[in-house]
C-alpha cells in the first residue's frame, strides 16, 4: 500500500513554526511517503475441488477459494516532549508545506498510531474442457484443458491515524484524541477464461495454470474522523481529525471494468493410489481497485482542524476523489491432492 507522508520528525532546536516540516533542515519522514506498507509475507490457503460430468471424462465442473489471512502492521512514535514529532501535509490557505504537532518541548506530548490492514478473498465455479490427450510412450501423457466459468474477489482495507496528544502548557492545560479514518472494500466478479497444460510421466506429474477474469469492480471508500478535547473540566467531541475534514467525510461508491490474471505452475509427486504431494507457485494481479492509503489527500486547510472557529465556507480541502491502484500477491503453495 502507497501512502502520502503520514509522520516527521525534526532535531532538536527546531523552530515550531518548522517543527516536522518537510523540505525544512533535518525533517525527515518516520512513516508512509513510499509503497512499502503491507508488504509483509503471510499464510494463505486454497480449497479447490470438482468432478467429471461424463463417462468419457471430456467435461469436468470444479471450484475453488482462496483466503489470504489478514495481515496488520502498526507503526507507533511517542514523546513526553522531549522530541519533535509531527504529522506532515500541504497547507491549502498558505500554499507550503506545513506540519501539525504531536510533541515538542514545552509544548506538547503525545503518541501518533498508524495501524493499517488488508485482506483477501476469491472465489471461482467453472467448467473444464479436456481438448486433447497426447501419448509420450510408457504411460506418459500429456493433457489440454480449456476453463471457462465465473471469478468473485474481495480485497478488503483500512488505514486508522490516532494521536493522543497532552498539552504541556501549565496556562492551557487539556488531552487531545484525533481520529482519521480510511476504509475501502473492492468486490469484483465476472467471467472466466483459462488454459491448464498437465504433463504426467510416472509418479511424477506437472500442470501450468494461466487464466483471466474480465468484469466489474464496485469500488467504496468510507472516509471518517473525530477529535475529542477535554480541558479537565469540559469534554467535548467534533468531526474531523486532521486529513478527515467535513469536506471529505462520507461513503462513496462507483464500478469499474477491471481484470485479474492468474499465472500458475505445480509439480506433484503421487505418493499412494490416489494422493498426490504438491508444490507450486501463483501469481495473481488485480486491476483497478481502491488501496485505503491512495484515497488520502494530505491538502488540508488548517481553518477546518477542530474546533472550526469560524467557520471557514469557502474551505473545499481535504478533498475526495477515487484514485485506482493495483493488487497483486504472490507466493509458494504446498498441499495434498486426492483424485479418484
Amino acid at each position: 500500500m502507497s501512502t502520502p507522508p503520514l509522520v516527521s520528525a525534526s532535531p532538536p532546536g527546531t523552530d515550531i513554526l518548522d517543527a516536522g516540516v518537510l523540505g525544512t533542515p533535518g525533517a525527515r519522514i518516520l512513516f508512509g511517503g513510499d509503497s512499502s506498507i503491507l508488504n509483509d509475507s503471510r499464510w494463505g490457503g486454497r480449497i479447490q475441488g470438482g468432478g467429471w460430468l461424463d463417462c468419457s471424462k471430456q467435461i469436468a465442473l470444479e471450484g475453488d477459494w482462496l483466503d489470504l489471512r489478514g495481515l496488520t502492521q502498526i507503526f507507533q512514535a511517542s514523546s513526553d516532549g522531549s522530541d519533535i514529532i509531527s504529522r506532515p501535509y500541504f497547507n491549502a490557505v498558505t500554499q507550503q508545506r506545513d506540519a501539525e504537532l504531536v510533541s515538542y518541548p514545552d509544548y506538547l506530548a503525545g503518541k501518533i498510531t498508524v495501524t493499517a490492514q488488508n485482506d483477501f478473498q476469491s472465489g471461482g465455479a467453472r467448467l473444464r474442457w479436456n481438448l486433447g490427450c497426447k501419448d509420450l510412450g510408457c504411460g506418459n501423457v500429456s493433457r489440454w484443458h480449456l476453463l471457462t466459468g465465473y471469478r468473485y474477489s474481495r480485497l478488503n482495507e483500512g488505514l486508522v491515524i490516532r494521536e493522543e496528544l497532552k498539552s504541556l502548557d501549565p496556562q492551557n492545560p487539556g488531552t487531545f484524541d484525533l481520529h482519521d479514518r480510511f476504509r475501502t472494500r473492492n468486490t469484483f466478479q465476472g467471467g472466466e477464461i483459462g488454459m491448464v497444460y498437465q504433463v504426467q510421466k510416472g509418479r511424477l506429474n506437472c500442470e501450468l495454470l494461466t487464466r483471466l477474469a474480465v468484469g466489474a469492480t464496485e469500488q467504496q471508500v468510507t472516509i471518517s474522523g473525530d477529535t475529542v478535547t477535554d480541558d479537565g473540566v469540559t469534554t467535548q467531541k467534533f468531526q474531523g481529525g486532521l486529513l478527515s475534514q467535513r469536506t471529505n467525510i462520507g461513503s462513496y461508491q462507483r464500478n469499474r471494468i477491471s481484470a485479474i490474471p492468474e499465472i500458475g505452475l505445480t509439480v506433484g509427486y503421487r505418493i499412494g493410489r490416489g494422493w498426490t504431494a504438491n508444490l507450486g507457485y501463483t501469481a495473481i494481479l488485480w486491476s483497478r481497485v481502491a488501496r485505503a492509503g491512495d484515497q488520502i489527500d494530505s491538502v488540508v486547510d488548517p481553518r477546518l482542524i477542530p474546533e472550526e472557529d469560524p467557520p471557514a465556507p469557502d474551505a473545499i480541502r481535504p478533498g475526495f476523489s477515487f484514485r485506482d491502484s493495483v493488487f497483486w500477491a504472490q507466493g509458494v503453495n504446498f498441499g495434498l491432492s486426492y483424485r479418484w
